[in-house]
C-alpha cells in the first residue's frame, strides 16, 4: 500500500511569539517539550482556525509610512542595502507564527513508514510531535520530509507544534510566513520504493533508450522479491510497456552514480536498502514525444513484490524528449530550434500573498502561454512538484533555480531536495545554481562551488544542463564590468553561459566565446501601472508612456535576443508581484515590472510579448480614450501586422509599416473622446482590428465573470463596465463580496499602492478592474 493525503485542514494558527515558561528539559531529555505550545496538552482553543497553504504575514496590517526607514525623500535604497522592511515584506509585518493541529492516526498504520512532508514553510520551522522535537529547517523553500514513524501515537490523537520565523529574509522581494505551501501525510509499508527516477534517450531512427533507478528500501536482501515496471499513457490508460524483474537475478556489483547502462545492477546501501538501476528500450513508433504542444505523457507503476505479497505500489508522471543547448542554434526540443520566451515570477498573487493553491498557479500559467509565452523561471528558489505536473501538462520548459551559490552541507541539502523532485518533469529543461551573485561570482572560490555543485547536480540527473544567471557588476565596489573574462571562471564551468541584462555585450560574449551556449537568464520589461498615462509618483502610478531611459526597454531587449545562438531570454516579470516597489516606495507595497499586473489583468505592453511571441494575430493601441481632450498625444502600437492603419472618429491618420520586433508611435495627435480604431493588414488584407471607445461613466455598472474554475476554486472578475461593454477606468467603486461565494481566499485590484486587506471582504475596482478568488 501508499497513501498520499492532503494535510491542509484543521490548522489553528497564533500570530506572534509565545512567552510562556517552558521546561528546561526539553533539550535534555526526549519526549520533554510538555510545556507551552509544543505541549499536547496546550489550549489552543482561541487560535484562529485556518487552512494551509496559508501566509500569515500578508494578513498583517501594511505599515505607515516611516521617515526612519526612508528619509526624508522617500526613495528605495540601493540593491546592496536591502535592510529595510518596506522594500523586502512590500510593508507587511514581518513576524513568528505557530501553527498546531490536532490529528488521529489508525492503528492498523503501525508497522508502516509514516512521513509528514510540507512543501513550503518561510521561514526557520521548528516542528515537534507528540511533546518530540522532529525537524528544524532554516530555509522557507524547500520541502521538508519528516519520518515521524517513531514519535507517531497510533489509535490516538496526534498534535503537531511548528514555530516558524519570518522575520529573516533569504530574498530582497516579498516572501510570506507560515505554511505556505501544501502539506501531506504518507504512509507506506516498511518495504517500499523511493526515489525512483526515469529517463528517457532518443535513439536517431531507433526509438529511445529507457533508463530506470530507485531505491528499495529495508529489503535485507533481494531472494525471492520482485519489481515490476508498468508504463501506460497518462491520456489514454493505454499500456505500452512491462516489464518484471526478478532482483535474485539481477548481478549485484557497487556503482556511485545514475548512468547509463545496458546492465541490470543492483548493489546494497546498508540498513537493508538496496539499489536498483536498469534499462530497457522503446521501439520508435512505441512512444510519443513531449513538446511544447502535445505534452504526451506516461505514468510509470511500480510494484515491490516479496514472495507473494505486494509490499508497495508507486507512481511517476514523466515525459519524453530530448534537450540541447547549442552554441550556434541556441535550444533545440527533440531536435527542434525553439526560442525560449520565458519569463521570471515571484510565488505570489494579488489578495493572496504567497499562500496561492495550484489552481491559482495553473491560472497563471494559462495566462502567460496566453500571451505567447513557452518558458519559467523560478526566480529565486526552488518550485513545488505541484507546480511542475502543471508546466508538464500545460506544455512550458522550466529554468529551475536554487536559493543561493553555496557548496555548504545545508544548501546542497537544498539542492538535493530540488533536483529529486525535479528530474521525472520533462518541462525542467536546465537547472540554475545561482542569481546575480555579484559578491563571489568573479572569485576563484565561486568558480569552485559552482564547479561542485554542477557534479553533486550530475550526480543525481546527469542529462539536465547547468547555467546560472550572472550578472556583469561587482556588487563589493558596484562597478560595471565590461570584460567577460573578469566572469571566465565561473561560466566556464556551466553547460550554459546564463546572463542578466547588459543586453549590448552579448554580441561581444559570442566573438569572444563562441563555442560555449548562452541564454539570456533575466532581461528588462517596459515596466508600469496598468491603465495608467501620467505617472503619479504621490500614489505610485507609473505611465508606460512617459519617455525614460528606461520606458522601451522591453523592445529593444527583446531584438537583442533574437540571434539564433542565443536560446531565448526571462523577462523580469511575467506578474507584478508584492515587495520590491521600485521605482517608488511607499505607499507602494509591490513591483511594477509586470507585463501583467498582480491579479493577471493584462498592461499594454503585455500585447508588445503576445505580438512577437504568440501565433495568432494581435493589435493593441494605447492610451485609451478617457484622457483629457485637446491635448497633444503620442499613440503606441504593437502588433504583429505587416501594416497598421490608426482612425481617429472615423478620420484616418494614416498607414504604417511595422518592422518585425517593433511597435509604432503616431506623434502629437491632437485628442478627442469619441472612437479611435487600429486595424491591421496582411498583404494588404484586414486581419486585425481594435475597436478603442471613450467610456460613458454616468451609465456604468459592476459586472461579474467567472475568470477561471477549477476544482472548487473559483476566480471572478469584478468590471466596471459602461452601456457598451467599455471599460470605465476613472471611475473605481467598491464591491462587496457575497458570502454565498464561499471561503474568501483573497480580492485584489493591481494597484500597487493599495492597502485594502485581501480578506477585507470587499475590493475596490482600480482602473475599472478587480479580480476575487474563493473557496466553495
Amino acid at each position: 500500500m501508499q497513501e498520499l493525503k492532503s494535510f491542509n485542514d484543521g490548522w489553528k494558527f497564533h500570530f506572534g511569539d509565545i512567552d510562556t515558561i517552558r521546561n528546561r528539559w526539553g533539550w535534555a531529555k526526549s519526549g520533554s517539550f510538555n510545556q507551552g505550545p509544543e505541549s499536547k496538552n496546550y489550549d489552543d482553543s482561541d487560535w484562529k482556525e485556518v487552512t494551509i497553504p496559508h501566509d500569515f504575514v500578508f494578513e498583517t496590517k501594511v505599515y505607515d509610512y516611516s521617515e526612519k526607514e526612508f528619509g526624508e525623500d522617500n526613495t528605495i535604497p540601493a540593491m546592496e542595502d536591502v535592510n529595510n522592511a518596506h522594500t523586502t515584506a512590500g510593508s507587511f509585518d514581518k513576524n513568528v507564527g505557530w501553527y498546531r493541529k490536532h490529528f488521529f492516526i489508525p492503528k492498523d498504520y503501525e508497522g508502516k513508514k509514516v512521513y509528514l512532508i510540507f512543501d513550503g514553510i518561510y521561514r526557520d520551522s521548528w516542528i515537534y510531535l507528540n511533546e518530540f522535537f522532529v525537524e528544524h529547517e532554516p530555509s522557507g523553500y524547500s520541502r521538508i520530509t519528516i519520518d515521524i514513524t517513531d514519535v507517531a501515537a497510533y489509535g490516538e490523537e496526534n498534535v503537531i507544534s511548528i514555530k516558524c520565523d519570518a522575520r529573516e529574509a533569504e530574498g530582497w522581494f516579498y516572501e510570506g510566513g507560515g505554511i505556505y505551501r501544501d502539506a501531506y501525510l504518507k504512509v507506506v509499508e516498511e518495504k517500499h520504493i523511493e526515489d525512483a527516477f526515469i529517463h528517457g534517450t532518443p535513439v536517431e531512427n531507433d526509438g529511445v533508450h529507457m533508463n530506470f533507478s530507485c531505491r528499495l528500501c529495508n529489503l535485507e536482501g533481494y531472494d525471492q522479491k520482485y519489481l515490476n515496471l508498468e508504463i501506460c499513457e497518462k491520456r489514454t490508460g493505454k499500456v505500452v510497456k512491462k516489464i518484471d524483474y526478478d532482483l535474485e537475478e539481477i548481478i549485484s556489483e557497487p556503482i556511485d552514480k545514475y548512468e547509463e547502462t545496458d546492465e541490470k545492477l543492483i548493489f546494497e546501501l546498508g540498513d537493508g536498502d538496496l539499489r536498483l538501476v536498469t534499462s530497457f528500450e522503446f521501439e520508435e513508433d512505441e512512444v510519443k514525444m513531449w513538446s511544447l504542444d502535445d505534452t504526451n505523457l506516461y505514468e510509470l507503476t511500480i510494484t515491490l513484490i516479496d514472495g507473494d505479497e505486494i509490499c508497495n505500489v508507486d507512481k511517476k508522471t514523466f515525459g519524453i524528449r530530448s534537450i540541447e543547448f547549442d552554441k550556434d542554434k541556441g535550444f533545440l526540443l527533440n531536435g527542434e530550434q525553439i526560442k525560449i520566451k520565458g519569463v521570471c515570477c515571484h510565488q505570489n498573487h494579488g489578495g493572496l500573498g504567497s499562500a496561492v493553491p495550484k489552481e491559482v498557479m495553473r491560472y497563471r500559467i494559462k495566462k502567460l502561454k496566453e500571451m505567447g509565452a513557452n518558458g519559467y523561471r523560478g526566480a529565486h528558489y526552488p518550485l513545488t512538484e505541484e507546480f511542475l505536473s502543471i508546466c508538464d501538462e500545460e506544455g512550458v520548459v522550466v529554468m529551475l533555480e536554487t536559493r543561493v551559490l553555496s557548496s555548504a552541507k545545508k544548501d546542497l541539502s537544498e539542492l538535493e531536495r530540488m533536483v529529486k523532485l525535479a528530474r521525472n518533469h520533462p518541462c525542467v529543461v536546465m537547472y540554475s545554481v545561482g542569481n546575480e551573485e555579484a559578491q563571489s561570482q568573479f572569485t576563484r572560490q565561486g568558480a569552485r562551488i559552482a564547479k561542485t555543485m554542477k557534479g553533486f547536480i550530475r550526480h543525481l540527473d546527469p542529462y539536465t544542463p547547468v547555467t546560472m544567471a550572472l550578472l556583469m557588476l561587482d556588487m563589493k565596489t558596484n562597478t560595471q564590468i565590461e570584460d567577460y573574462a573578469v566572469l571566465e571562471g565561473i561560466f566556464k564551468e556551466l553547460d550554459v553561459a546564463g546572463f542578466n541584462y547588459h543586453s549590448d555585450l552579448y554580441e561581444k560574449f559570442h566573438k569572444e566565446y563562441p563555442d560555449i551556449p548562452f541564454i539570456c537568464t533575466e532581461q528588462g520589461t517596459f515596466k508600469s501601472t496598468r491603465g495608467c498615462y501620467k505617472t503619479d509618483p504621490e500614489k505610485c502610478h507609473l505611465a508606460i508612456n512617459e519617455k525614460r531611459d528606461w520606458y522601451m526597454f522591453g523592445a529593444e531587449r527583446w531584438r537583442h535576443c533574437k540571434p539564433d545562438w542565443i536560446s531565448g531570454l526571462f523577462i523580469w516579470t511575467g506578474f507584478d508581484y508584492y515587495g520590491e516597489p521600485t521605482p517608488f516606495a511607499w505607499p507602494a507595497i509591490s513591483s511594477q515590472f509586470g507585463s501583467m499586473d498582480l491579479c493577471g489583468n493584462p498592461k499594454d505592453f503585455y500585447y508588445f510579448y503576445k505580438s512577437w511571441w504568440s501565433k495568432g494575430e494581435t493589435i493593441h493601441a494605447y492610451p485609451d480614450m478617457n484622457g483629457e481632450a485637446g491635448v497633444p498625444t503620442d499613440y503606441y502600437v504593437f502588433s504583429n501586422a505587416e501594416e497598421v492603419e490608426l482612425i481617429l472618429n472615423g478620420k484616418s491618420l494614416g498607414k504604417k509599416t511595422m518592422k518585425d520586433g517593433d511597435y509604432l508611435i503616431w506623434e502629437n495627435i491632437v485628442s478627442e473622446s469619441g472612437v479611435m480604431e487600429t486595424v491591421g493588414y496582411r498583404n494588404g488584407v484586414e486581419v486585425s482590428r481594435e475597436v478603442n471607445e471613450t467610456a460613458d461613466k454616468e451609465t456604468a455598472k459592476l459586472e461579474v465573470t467567472e475568470d477561471y474554475r477549477e476544482g472548487n476554486i473559483v476566480i471572478r472578475k469584478i468590471a466596471l463596465l459602461d452601456k457598451n461593454k467599455n471599460i470605465v477606468p476613472n471611475a473605481d467603486v467598491r464591491f462587496d463580496i457575497p458570502k454565498e461565494w464561499g471561503e474568501l481566499l483573497g480580492a485584489s485590484n493591481g494597484n500597487p499602492s493599495d492597502h485594502t486587506p485581501g480578506k477585507a471582504g470587499y475590493v475596490f475596482t482600480f482602473h475599472g478592474l478587480a479580480q476575487v478568488v474563493t473557496r466553495e
